[in-house]
Parts: structure tokens; C-alpha cells; sequence
């Protein structure tokens, strides 16, 4: 488990400088089958305080403090990093490690890494405070007690819904865009697992869980219905770009980019910023498309395309918003069958035929799949699916 041997590198955090990322200890602590050229890249000197180690947790439960920021965000550790992610980019494309039963590049684990140390480090642009402590001073019902919480006017959205069989915008009696019947909460706190225990707390006594999830407001809030105070901040809008610019970040789908559009108008903002992971907008193709075409030329997975639309006629799809997921690197299944009766072939046998993939990689890649076989044309994926999906209309 990658929770449990980041502790068997160290002892105790932010004493000594990291001479490497795990202090030589790669082969053990992360896949013994590690090449050379890998390993040697891997020893990169970093120049950063063991607390790097602790990045890829949650920046939540870790709860970093003032004097742990000052160890860890410094320059001789960003130069490090850069160093580290540029070497590990050439040296380590075919090594892998196993964590929760799926593969992850070494050269992935350096780029996450390097994406939390920024995130974590991001600092106030004018009073060069660190994000993570303006974000401990943020309590909204404190603000709205003491009068000085400025609500934002520009919160309205149009959420897209198949109660009636097609994707359509939600909307009344007027034709005019409302949301969804969200499912009450008493409290957002309800969902934030603050409660819930990582393999880290057996490890290390963490801090106790902030009462401030969601900077001390009961209600859930999208990111343009924050107070203007809190969204309007240099910490805020850093953290929304940095959760989207990078690829481990959240997918950009069309109501993000409602929400966006929002925050523009209630902060004046006129800049502009390329998502990593960018699911919005509509394709609009001329052409009349079967079911298996469609997969085919928008490279989804058929059984997702299948879960996600329940009136699908496969014969011709045209006129018409379909949900799907996004777009990923696919497997056409070709069982060799020339009749319905040996269409269908077990999962275990089609996984058994690469070497690069595994069972349990291949039921992670197709949550959509509750069945054990699969069928002669069909697309799978064999690349992690983003949660978020694609509209298109056919």
C-alpha cells in the first residue's frame, strides 16, 4: 500500500532535508522492479524537507501549519521538483507502481507531487500570506453576523436533465433555466468524512479534523456563490484556476463553465485560462451514426454509452444530445464470431490476451460494466474514464 510505506523512508517530518524522494529507498518502498535509469532519476537531489513526502495525502487531514509551509514551500525545493519532474519524465515512461489495484506511472506519482506542492504553497498575491492560512480565517457566518458578507447577484445556471428521455436544460412553466431538487442536507459537514480515518492516522498524530470544511457555512455553495469577499480573493480564484489547469484536477464541464462565467461578472475579471480536462459544449455532426459507429468515432466505451442513455435506437442516431463519457483510449473487442450464440466472451479471457492490463484495471476503467463478459464490437476502455461526461448531439 502507498499510504502505508511513504512512512518506512522517515521517522519524523520536516527535520532533515530529502536528499532524494524516498531517500534511496525507491525499490522498496514503491515497485522492486524499477529500472535503473528510472532509479538513478528518481535519486535526484531535491533539496526539500522530508515533509514532501506528505503531499500526495489529503491537504485536509494533513492540516499543514504556518512553520510546516515554511519548511516545505521554498525555492531550493520548487527547483528541485522541476529537476526531479523533467529527469523522471524521460527516464521513467514504462515503470510503474501498483496502488488500490490499479498501475500508475512513476513519472505520474513526480507530476502529482509537484501539482500538490503548488497547490499547497500558493500564497496571496498581495500579502504573500499562505493560501492554506487566509483559508483557516474565512468562517461565513461569522462574516453574515457581522454584517460584511457581500452575497454574489450572478449565481443563475442551467443544469442539463433525461427525466423525460432526451438531455434537455431544466427549466419551468416560463421556459426559464432553474436547478435541480437537490437532495437536503442539514449539513454540508454531513459529507466531509471529517470523521473518517486514512491509513495516515495510524501512522502519524495528525492534527484533529478543521471545523471549517466549507469556511464555517452549513449550506453547500458553488464556487460563483460564495461571498464576494471569499470569491473575489487572489487565494480563491488561484485555487479554482490551479484545480482546473492541471490534469489532476476536476473536468471542465458545461456548467463549470457557467460558473465561470459567473465569477467573471462578480469579480471583473477578463482573463482567461485553458482547462486540462475540458468536457463542455455540444459537437454537432451532420451525419447519422449506429450505436457501435458512434463509439467508434468519439471513442467511448460502449456500455457507457448504453448506461447513461436508456432510448437509444442503435440504428440510426441523429438530432438528438447524448450523454457519454468522456473521450478515451479504447479496445474494439473482436471475438472472432460469426454468429449471435459466440458473440460474448468472458472478461478474464479478452484481459488475458495483453499483458499491460488486468482484471481489476479493466473493471476500474469500465465502471459501467456489470456483467463478466463482453460482446463481439464493442469498445472498452483501457485508460482511466473521468467522472464527468461529454455531451454530443448525433
Amino acid at each position: 500500500m502507498l499510504l502505508l510505506t511513504f512512512l518506512v523512508s522517515f521517522h519524523s517530518f520536516g527535520i532533515t532535508q530529502a536528499a532524494s524522494l524516498y531517500n534511496g529507498l525507491h525499490r522498496t518502498v514503491l515497485s522492486a522492479d524499477i529500472s535503473d535509469a528510472c532509479d538513478a532519476a528518481l535519486n535526484t537531489e531535491l533539496n526539500c524537507e522530508s515533509l514532501i513526502q506528505l503531499t500526495p495525502y489529503s491537504i485536509q487531514s494533513t492540516k499543514w501549519t504556518t512553520s510546516s509551509l515554511d519548511l516545505l514551500c521554498t525555492t531550493a525545493c520548487q527547483t528541485g521538483l522541476a529537476a526531479l519532474h523533467s529527469v523522471s519524465q524521460t527516464a521513467c515512461p514504462g515503470d510503474t507502481f501498483s496502488i488500490d489495484g490499479n498501475s500508475m506511472s512513476l513519472h505520474d506519482l513526480v507530476d502529482l507531487i509537484d501539482y500538490k506542492w503548488g497547490l499547497i504553497c500558493l500564497t496571496d498575491i498581495s500579502t504573500k500570506e499562505y493560501c492554506l492560512d487566509v483559508e483557516d480565517s474565512w468562517n461565513i457566518t461569522t462574516m453574515v453576523a457581522n454584517n460584511v458578507a457581500t452575497w454574489p447577484v450572478n449565481p443563475q445556471k442551467c443544469y442539463l436533465d433525461s427525466t423525460q428521455g432526451v438531455w434537455e436544460h431544466l427549466t419551468d412553466e416560463n421556459g426559464t433555466c432553474t436547478e435541480p431538487d437537490w437532495e437536503e442536507l442539514d449539513s454540508v459537514f454531513d459529507t466531509s468524512g471529517r470523521d473518517d480515518m486514512s491509513a495516515m492516522d495510524y501512522y502519524v498524530n495528525a492534527a484533529d479534523p478543521i471545523d471549517d470544511d466549507n469556511y464555517g457555512w452549513i449550506s453547500a455553495l458553488d464556487f460563483d456563490e460564495y461571498p464576494l469577499e471569499i470569491q473575489c480573493s487572489s487565494c480563491f480564484l488561484q485555487k479554482f484556476k490551479a484545480g482546473y489547469e492541471s490534469a489532476w484536477g476536476n473536468t471542465w464541464d458545461e456548467v463549470t463553465e457557467q460558473v465561470w462565467a459567473n465569477m467573471q461578472r462578480n469579480c471583473e475579471l477578463n482573463e482567461v485560462f485553458t482547462p486540462a480536462h475540458n468536457a463542455s459544449g455540444v459537437i454537432v455532426i451532420s451525419e447519422i451514426y449506429t450505436c457501435q459507429e458512434a463509439v467508434m468515432k468519439f471513442g467511448i466505451p460502449t456500455a457507457g454509452l448504453y448506461n447513461l442513455n436508456n432510448d437509444l435506437d442503435c440504428s440510426g442516431l441523429s438530432n438528438r444530445t447524448l450523454c457519454a463519457p468522456m473521450s478515451c483510449p479504447i479496445l474494439v473487442v473482436n471475438t472472432g464470431a460469426t454468429d449471435f450464440a459466440n458473440a460474448n466472451v468472458p472478461v478474464s479471457i479478452v484481459v488475458s490476451e495483453y499483458t499491460n492490463l488486468t482484471l481489476a484495471d479493466f473493471y476500474s476503467y469500465n465502471s459501467f460494466i456489470s456483467y463478466d463478459f463482453v460482446v463481439q464490437n464493442h469498445t472498452s476502455a483501457n485508460s482511466n474514464i473521468p467522472t464527468k461526461y461529454l455531451k454530443a448531439v448525433l
